[in-house]
């Protein structure tokens, strides 16, 4: 639902349709509140299952404490939910900003609280119960927020909106949601199932460096998708096309070095983050980072299909990556352990992937810029065999090797580490201006996204990769949010 009132705020906005965006908040509205109630029931009234599988007490205080801790979160649930669909309207209205500071907030407050209050109570309940707070507040700033954004852009009283192409963009997604979200429980329980526990402690670790990753890139997927409903509204289909291929240079651009730089250091990180038990994760973080960088454009073309209403065949990629998930993983974790689950968890991407760029180029919305992207990944890869060398060759001489004898080990991985981001940065950055892999265009294109207040790292990223003179902003990006 998050996504369907992004796409349709941000297409009837563009249209000029305030009475159709009136009708379809008020509706929406609605909804959330049905949703929000049944969020709320289902939990309380499963929390005895919930708590037989999930929770298990010693003794009658613990038993308490459990059950409240259920209560606060089925109270959490409708608050998440509702604070999450009016945090999407907000984004519909391409309030980029404030929906980013919105987010930010978000997580600082339900971390913060929970965090806080366990210390203070040291109670499961103090955690559902910071969580609870936290999104009720954050509801009320997000209607706030909202509140003001419609009154900027007025609204009318008029048509009513059919809600029936609302509920068939949804329900796909819906399904679609429900099968990624099964498949990766699946994944773990399989992976549980047929490896010892020691060892699926190390694949959990590398599943989490790998999911942190995608930080880096999730922001511009995000603000995408009203960009793309926009220019579907007035029948734009070559600015999506020239969005889908900029924004995949861009992502490109920014995930591949960092996940290749990941996939070389996963030995050194895996030792800063943890110890040397997890040390067997590393080559399966190298299996899965390379795979999703490969294909890193997946999430790009998500948001073009989403943007011109092709959304049933999201059912069709996530159920075939669930069934490729399942078949290898009983074929090749028995045989070959966490380098079969790393493989089985990786056709996941391999699958959506092919799947969703075969309707992308149906609709005619898939462009790619090859040589764009064969320089990236060449420079790229240039970190990667740069930081090996280094490593390899470089530290074990003087005079790192005494100059760091006595301290700590874990400040010696940590000076590394600085000394592998510094290294990875400045080759990256030689690599891209020699092969002039950013001409400036894609970055231009990029900044039309970014917020004002950040719009000073355009100097610094134009003179780290590009290079030239280009420092003054574009009449086109004036002004834009």
């Amino acid at each position: 639902m998050s996504q369907t009132v992004q796409h349709f705020i941000a297409h009837h906005v563009a249209r000029g349709e305030k009475d159709l965006v009136r009708s379809l908040i008020s509706r929406t509205f609605f909804l959330v509140f049905i949703l929000g109630i049944g969020s709320f029931l289902t939990i309380y009234f499963l929390s005895p299952v919930l708590l037989k599988f999930f929770l298990h007490a010693t003794g009658t205080s613990q038993i308490i404490s459990e059950n409240k801790a259920v209560v606060f979160l089925a109270f959490a649930s409708s608050g998440y939910i509702a604070s999450s669909i009016v945090n999407s309207m907000i984004l519909g209205f391409q309030r980029f900003r404030a929906n980013g500071v919105l987010v930010i907030l978000n997580a600082i407050a339900s971390y913060g609280l929970a965090a806080y209050l366990v210390m203070i109570y040291g109670d499961p309940q103090a955690v559902t119960a910071g969580w609870a707070i936290a999104y009720y507040t954050m509801l009320i700033l997000n209607l706030i927020v909202l509140a003001r954004t419609v009154r900027k852009h007025g609204t009318t009283v008029g048509r009513s909106m059919d809600f029936r192409p609302v509920f068939k963009y949804t329900i796909p997604i819906l399904l679609s949601a429900v099968v990624s979200f099964s498949s990766v429980y699946a994944d773990r329980l399989i992976v549980a199932g047929l490896i010892n526990q020691e060892i699926f402690a190390v694949y959990s670790f590398a599943l989490l460096i790998t999911s942190s990753v995608a930080f880096f890139v999730s922001p511009i997927n995000n603000i995408l998708l009203p960009k793309f409903s926009e220019y579907f509204s007035i029948n734009e289909g070559d600015s999506i096309k020239r969005g889908i291929r900029l924004t995949t240079n861009v992502v490109t651009f920014i995930y591949t070095p960092i996940a290749l730089w990941i996939a070389v250091l996963g030995a050194p990180i895996i030792l800063v983050l943890g110890d040397a038990s997890y040390i067997g994760g590393a080559l399966p973080l190298a299996i899965i980072l390379i795979v999703s960088a490969v294909f890193i454009s997946q999430g790009v073309l998500v948001q073009g299909l989403q943007g011109i209403r092709v959304t049933s065949i999201f059912i069709l990629s996530s159920g075939l990556s669930l069934l490729a998930n399942l078949i290898l993983s009983f074929l090749l974790i028995p045989r070959y352990a966490l380098i079969g689950a790393s493989i089985g968890y990786s056709s996941v991407t391999v699958i959506n992937f092919m799947v969703i760029y075969y309707f992308a180029r149906k609709f005619r919305i898939v462009s790619y810029d090859l040589l764009t992207m064969t320089k990236i990944w060449a420079s790229s890869i240039a970190v990667f065999v740069s930081i090996f060398l280094f490593n390899r060759f470089a530290l074990p001489l003087q005079p790192f090797s005494s100059l760091l004898s006595g301290i700590p080990e874990l400040l010696v991985y940590g000076f590394y580490l600085v000394i592998y981001i510094l290294l990875g940065l400045l080759v990256y950055a030689l690599a891209i201006r020699i092969t002039k892999a950013m001409n400036g265009e894609s970055l231009d294109f990029f900044y039309t996204f970014v917020p004002d207040s950040l719009k000073f790292t355009r100097r610094i990223v134009f003179f780290l990769f590009v290079g030239e003179d280009r420092f003054s902003m574009p009449s086109h990006m004036a002004g834009k949010r």
